[in-house]
């Protein structure tokens, strides 16, 4: 076995990791074309099947993922402190105070808080 050699699962990771000029470049990255459509999508679309609803996606319109991903900083998106920061700027213009951020959650699984 020489150097060229990698496992099945090395190649795959490799296929899998976007190539991008920064860390937070690469992640976002990632998560977009990983995490959003095999995980974060799919629930939505069996969530609001399940309800009988038709939800729409609007910030993973083709334009704003180009513009995000082609045109805005690293820096404009994120720092050790805060998320969302160009997202965040510009609600501010547009949006009453009082609809401002609340913290997001993720899904999670329906586990009973006492204990057995």
């Amino acid at each position: 076995m020489g150097p060229d050699w990698q496992t099945p699962a090395d190649a795959i990771r490799e296929m899998r990791v976007p190539v991008a000029p920064d860390l937070l470049q690469r992640v976002t990255r990632m998560d977009f074309e990983n995490y959003l459509p095999e995980d974060i999508l799919v629930k939505v679309d069996r969530a609001s099947m399940l309800a009988s609803l038709e939800m729409r996606a609007p910030l993973l319109d083709y334009r704003i993922a180009e513009f995000a991903f082609g045109k805005v900083p690293t820096r404009l998106k994120a720092s050790f402190s805060e998320r969302k920061v160009l997202l965040k700027r510009l609600s501010k213009r547009v949006l009453p105070p009082q609809s401002m951020w609340i913290a997001s959650r993720g899904f999670s699984i329906p586990l009973p808080t006492g204990s057995r």
